[in-house]
């Protein structure tokens, strides 16, 4: 069975190699894995143009559970035709997984299964797994906290097994706020664990907030308020920074049920008597302990404490930080403390 994209975060690009910000290098795919992220789509079909001459090889290397690609399509009379040759250009790829861009043009195929072609256009092409649908946040005073609706045709993605992906530029208009774009969404009959909400790391040229942006740590405030989980995506890898990357972390790391702190460790009973030495919590049991009095802390909280100390004490107790890791910057945080005045 193919890995489902849709319960996992995700990184969107135009490019096979991204230019990191600094300028100076490309991304290297495996530094984006290692910020949690499960899955990378490329766009390698735009108005009717073949966008991407080379294969997936260099993301592949990054060590993704699936890499795939996403195609845009505009005109209603472009679906099945578009359809045809997106899936042939993923196939001839070997993509992982297929997501199609649809934003103006679903508008108003909810009653007709206007989006259909599309997929009957796919299946023509040689693709047979799920479809994805990429497309707008949410309209203005939408369902179910108002009347309006784009009355798009999800059912004919949900019934192949993909998800909707609604771009919740928040930093772009007001009404995508995540929670709001998640509201809408189940209300036209995508269920919550379906979405996978994308953001995205820059301002948006010419759109209502503009130049409005916000950073990882802002983002992942939003997404908490929305209990999106981990069913999200960034738009597009280069927008992001490490620091963005690295805020954005608090996501990526969620439990895969979206948040819902783990068991607390089973702790074997005090031995006692007949000469057996009593068993010493290890450096693992004693992360697991943090890591569990934090995160059933953070459950309790209305919005998102990026800075507490609690959370800051889970991150240093995930369990990516292997010993290694631990020993490189241990010495600096026990000067900090020592500075502080903190007790030993």
């Amino acid at each position: 069975m193919s890995f489902d994209i849709v319960p996992a975060p995700g990184q969107w690009s135009d490019n096979t190699k991204p230019i990191h910000p600094s300028g100076t290098r490309a991304w290297a795919w495996s530094e984006i894995a290692g910020y949690g992220y499960e899955w990378a789509t490329i766009q390698c079909f735009n108005r009717g143009v073949v966008q991407l001459e080379t294969d997936l090889d260099y993301v592949r290397a990054g060590g993704f559970a699936s890499v795939g690609v996403w195609g845009v399509v505009y005109d209603v009379a472009d679906f099945a035709s578009f359809g045809e040759q997106f899936a042939a250009e993923a196939v001839r790829l070997g993509a992982d997984h297929a997501i199609v861009d649809a934003e103006f043009c679903a508008k108003g195929t909810r009653d007709t299964r206007g989006m259909l072609p599309i997929i009957d256009g796919m299946r023509r092409g040689g693709w047979t797994g799920p479809v994805h649908l990429s497309t707008f946040g949410a309209p203005a005073n939408a369902r179910p906290h108002g009347p309006n609706d784009f009355a798009m045709d999800v059912a004919s993605y949900l019934e192949t097994g993909g998800g909707v992906m609604p771009q919740v530029y928040y930093q772009a208009y007001e009404e995508y706020r995540p929670d709001l774009c998640a509201d809408y969404w189940e209300a036209c009959g995508v269920p919550r664990d379906r979405q996978n909400h994308t953001i995205d790391l820059a301002a948006e040229a010419g759109s209502a907030k503009y130049p409005t942006d916000y950073n990882g740590a802002q983002w992942a405030e939003l997404l908490q308020d929305a209990k999106v989980g981990r069913n999200f995506s960034v738009y597009m890898t280069q927008f992001g920074s490490d620091s963005d990357y690295e805020q954005l972390r608090e996501q990526t790391t969620l439990p895969a049920s979206g948040g819902t702190p783990p068991d607390q460790p089973e702790q074997p009973p005090p031995q006692t008597g007949g000469g057996t030495v009593p068993k010493h919590p290890t450096d693992v049991d004693c992360k697991d302990t943090v890591r569990f009095a934090a995160q059933t802390w953070e459950a309790q909280q209305s919005g998102y404490q990026a800075k507490a100390r609690l959370v800051v004490a889970r991150r240093i107790c995930d369990p990516a930080n292997v010993n290694d890791i631990w020993y490189s910057i241990r010495d600096q945080i026990i000067a900090i403390l020592d500075e502080a005045g903190l007790p030993k």
